[in-house]
C-alpha cells in the first residue's frame, strides 16, 4: 500500500483528527504531525480563536476513519516509541487505512455496473464497468495514490448518481432527503464534485 503523501497528507489529517481527537480541529494535529506546506497559516485566518486552515476536503476522512479506528485498536503500531507513528501521523496505521480508498474504487466500479445494468444488457453493463475499472485513472488513484481524494470523489459521485437513477420516478418521501445527503457526501469528497 502506498504511503500517505503529497496533498493527500492534508486530506489524511481529517481522518486522523476524527479518530484520535473526536473533532476536526487540526490545531494539535499540525503540532504533532507537522505542517510541511505551512497550510496552518498560509491560506487561512490567523486571528485568535480561528482554527488552522486545511484547504483539502474532509470527505475522504469519513471513508478512512472506520479503518483507522479498527487498526488503532488492533495493530501493534500503536505502541511504537515514535509518537508520530503511534498517533497515525504516518506509518502503518495511516498507510493501511488507505484500504478505504481501495474499497471506494471497487465500489465505484460496482455502482457503475448497477447503473448501467438498468439501461443495457448485462454484457454491455459489464463492459462499461470494466472500462471504468481499466481505462480511467481510477485504479491509479485507488492504489498508487490512495491518500489523494480522486477515488473517494469518484465513489461519492457514483453513489449519488446510482441512487438518483435507481430511485427515479419514486414518490416516496425519503427519496429527496437521501439524495440530498448523498450529494452532500459527494461534495465533501472533492470540490469538482
Amino acid at each position: 500500500m502506498a504511503p500517505v503523501q503529497g496533498d493527500g497528507y492534508y486530506t489524511w489529517l481529517w481522518a486522523r483528527s476524527l479518530v484520535f481527537d473526536g473533532d476536526w480541529d487540526l490545531t494539535n494535529d499540525y503540532e504533532l504531525c507537522g505542517d510541511p506546506w505551512r497550510m496552518r497559516t498560509r491560506m487561512g485566518p490567523t486571528e485568535p480563536g480561528m482554527r488552522p486552515h486545511n484547504p483539502w476536503h474532509p470527505g475522504p476522512g469519513l471513508l478512512w476513519a472506520p479503518f483507522l479506528f479498527v487498526l488503532r485498536h488492533t495493530l501493534p503500531a500503536a505502541d511504537d516509541p515514535d509518537p508520530r507513528v503511534a498517533q497515525a501521523c504516518h506509518g502503518p496505521l495511516a498507510d493501511l487505512s488507505m484500504l478505504g480508498t481501495v474499497l471506494a474504487g471497487l465500489l465505484t466500479v460496482w455502482l457503475a455496473y448497477r447503473f448501467a445494468r438498468r439501461h443495457v444488457a448485462p454484457g454491455g453493463a459489464f463492459l462499461g464497468a470494466a472500462a471504468v475499472a481499466l481505462a480511467t485513472s481510477l485504479p491509479y488513484y485507488a492504489t498508487v495514490l490512495p491518500s489523494y481524494n480522486h477515488a473517494p470523489a469518484a465513489f461519492g459521485a457514483a453513489l449519488f448518481l446510482e441512487r438518483w437513477d435507481g430511485t427515479r420516478g419514486s414518490r416516496r418521501w425519503w427519496r429527496w432527503p437521501l439524495l440530498g445527503a448523498l450529494l452532500g457526501l459527494a461534495m465533501l469528497m472533492r470540490a469538482q464534485n
